[in-house]
């Protein structure tokens, strides 16, 4: 396997040369080495104990941003660690549906593109083309799909790849 540049090498690459966004400020980095449980199949309670966040990786694997998944999972767990301190339950198996309920589809969607993206295509050039056809895309339709699940939004660059692969077509056949 050919050598890989580190993944920060890559995030400028996309954010530079093919959103071309000269205006944008990092405010604030966080993150490390992330452990991710394919197919959501971490332990969330165990003897009373409560996994919460990214211990339940409770992250957005495609987008690689963890702190509001996190943050609602909280939320979640705060209400059944309530009600458990109030005697109103005596376990937390109720935490685990109700965060599959909230976070399920929205995973698996995610998860779906991001393991064939970052794990199972090696193929750098159709990772390019990929990546090039973000370009029609307006930021702030990236950053809905990649952040927000807006998968539906993937559509809106369709244009102006289909006008750009018409005019190579047209090049190439002297047209």
């Amino acid at each position: 396997m050919k050598n890989l540049e580190p993944l920060k090498k890559y995030i400028y690459l996309l954010i530079d040369e093919y959103l071309k966004s000269k205006s944008y400020k990092i405010i604030d980095k966080h993150g490390s080495t992330l452990k991710y449980s394919q197919g959501l199949k971490d332990i969330y309670c165990q003897d009373n104990i409560i996994a919460i966040g990214d211990t339940v990786s409770t992250v957005n694997f495609l987008g690689g941003e963890g702190i509001r998944h996190g943050m609602d999972g909280a939320q979640i767990a705060g209400k059944y660690i309530e009600k458990y301190l109030d005697g109103k339950i005596s376990d937390f198996r109720d935490y685990e549906a109700e965060m599959h309920r909230k976070f399920d589809k929205k995973w698996h969607i995610s998860e779906r593109l991001a393991v064939r993206k970052y794990i199972d295509d090696v193929n750098d050039e159709l990772t390019d083309k990929m990546i090039s056809y973000l370009k029609y895309m307006k930021t702030e339709d990236v950053m809905d799909i990649l952040f927000d699940y807006k998968f539906e939004k993937i559509s809106r660059g369709l244009g102006g790849y289909l006008w750009r692969k018409i005019k190579e077509l047209m090049k190439r056949f002297n047209l």
